[in-house]
């Protein structure tokens, strides 16, 4: 789905760039959809096993989100599939 995958994007672009999302500051992000979308996303993608979470250490409340080995993989493919793309054209 388009919107998962948009979503899960900008989650794994914050952890490539060390600055891990929290599901509070995904919540906020407006034009990706409602929370309550989002929050449907977000299950959707922690089942599915492209998204982990994790705490700051001292602080329980505050879940990080990041990808899994699984995400990580398919964005890799997705780059090199691309690039490939590219050098025929």
């Amino acid at each position: 789905n388009p919107n998962h995958r948009y979503l899960l994007e900008a989650i794994t672009v914050a952890w490539h760039i060390r600055k891990p999302l929290s599901v509070s500051q995904v919540m906020q992000l407006e034009n990706l959809g409602s929370p309550a979308t989002l929050h449907r996303r977000l299950s959707y993608l922690r089942e599915q096993d492209y998204l982990e979470e994790s705490f700051i250490e001292g602080d329980r409340r505050t879940k990080l989100l990041a990808p899994t080995t699984k995400t990580l993989n398919y964005f890799e493919s997705l780059g090199k599939l691309i690039q490939r793309t590219r050098q025929s054209t």
